[in-house]
């Protein structure tokens, strides 16, 4: 494969700029329905709806069908072209979010049927976002920018989605204090609708890509072609090990652990999402000025240590200090997961041939979405486990099953700084 020019010009072009509309309500969107930012959702059923955190494993699990779909992406995008497969996915989640805004309003009366509404709903979306901006959107977006300036336009679709996140946690901290309330929660997944119907429009302005690959390829045997490439197994297995990294079910693991009051919760999000927002564009435009073998370096080794860090927080509860130095780590760890996932995203999408693109990413997106559901519903499980016992529990240090898992994906981020670091080597100048 010829070597590519890593040293961007700064500035991205019509197409990309248009792309961003469509990638700002992502995150919320994602927030709202229990997918792989699934905060919002997560509080909305176990602090407001008040199930217990076993529910959203079940539900996590319940995601698992979308795999089937998902890995028939290739095929439908091949057939009908990514702006068909993205407008018609984006009409269907409607459903999804009418079933979620409902949930809360039969609670009353019947607990069983709130719970299948969210059981259902949430499926249904997982399955409509895999469909759509799994294998169709990535394989799409990733063309409008080259590849010297990819890290910058994926850093500014994070600046763009955090930007949502941010407004919505300052809405729900000022006006509901800091609680995912009915209300709140019914007036994110409007906004979810008005921003899906919003982005249908900007893909009929979008152009279609130019590479296309023959439905045949997309059977069995492209399958088994794709992963005996050691490139592609990487690169599924770096996009999957992403969730796996850092702490399952955060604020849940805060507000049910660690006794973190929810304003006090509400005001780390904020602070999370908007030094994301903030340092968003930074990070891209640092990654494409000094490289991505020397950038995925650096940030896998910072954030190899900040997995390790956890391991020292102690209970924290209403003490202002503890509160402050866990806010602080779960900033720091949230810059550098977005920093370290941006750079091998861009060496990924620099690696892999335009043709073998949607095929790669419908499988990077399987394995995603097979790991996050699977992360969340062992993250319910170990949240459960970490609030009854913990191998060792001091004023200065509380060592719970979480805190385990969490320091043990330093190995895995060790693992991926190597191997990355070796791809870019090989494949980029």
């Amino acid at each position: 494969m010829a070597r590519a020019r890593t040293i961007g010009r700064g500035r991205l072009g019509p197409a990309a700029r248009k792309a961003l509309i469509p990638g700002s309500g992502l995150v919320l969107l994602s927030s709202a329905t229990g997918g792989m930012h699934g905060d919002i959702f997560q509080l909305y059923v176990v602090d407001t709806l008040g199930f217990s955190p076993s529910l959203v494993s079940v539900i996590a699990l319940g995601m698992i069908v979308s795999i089937p779909v998902q890995l028939s992406a290739p095929g439908i995008v091949s057939r009908f072209g990514h702006r068909t497969v993205m407008v018609t996915g984006s009409l269907t989640l409607a459903p999804a979010l009418l079933l979620l805004f409902s949930a809360g309003l039969i609670i009353d009366e019947s607990r069983i049927a709130a719970a299948a509404l969210l059981f259902t709903g949430a499926t249904l979306a997982g399955v409509g976002i895999s469909i759509c901006f799994g294998a169709a959107w990535t394989a799409w977006y990733v063309e409008f920018a080259e590849p010297a300036d990819r890290p910058l336009f994926l850093a500014m679709f994070s600046f763009a989605a955090q930007g949502t996140v941010i407004v919505a946690f300052v809405v729900q901290t000022i006006c509901f204090d800091g609680v995912v309330t009915e209300v709140f929660y019914r007036g994110v997944l409007v906004y979810c609708l008005v921003y899906l119907l919003g982005s249908v429009i900007v893909y009929r302005h979008l152009p279609e890509t130019s590479v296309r690959q023959p439905i045949a390829t997309f059977g069995k045997g492209g399958w088994r072609e794709a992963l005996r490439d050691h490139r592609c197994r990487l690169i599924v297995f770096g996009a999957a090990a992403q969730f796996v990294i850092g702490v399952p079910l955060l604020a849940v693991y805060a507000l049910t652990v660690l006794g973190i009051p929810a304003p006090a919760i509400g005001v780390m999000l904020i602070v999370r999402a908007a030094a994301s927002f903030v340092l968003a564009p930074m990070a891209g435009w640092f990654i494409s000025r000094i490289g991505m073998t020397t950038s995925v370096r650096v940030l896998g080794v910072a954030l190899t240590a900040q997995m390790v860090l956890w391991t020292l927080l102690p209970a924290v509860g209403h003490r202002l200090p503890a509160i402050a130095a866990f806010t602080a780590l779960v900033v720091l760890s949230q810059v550098s997961r977005y920093a370290f996932g941006l750079v091998m995203s861009a060496i990924a999408f620099n690696v892999v041939e335009p043709e073998h693109r949607v095929r790669t990413f419908a499988l990077v997106d399987v394995a995603s979405s097979a790991a996050m559901h699977l992360n969340l519903a062992a993250g319910g499980a170990l949240v459960a486990a970490s609030s009854t016992a913990a191998l060792l529990d001091s004023p200065w240090i509380r060592l719970d099953p979480v805190k385990i898992v969490t320091a043990a994906s330093a190995i895995i981020i060790a693992y991926l700084t190597v191997e990355f670091h070796r791809m870019a080597t090989c494949f980029v100048k």
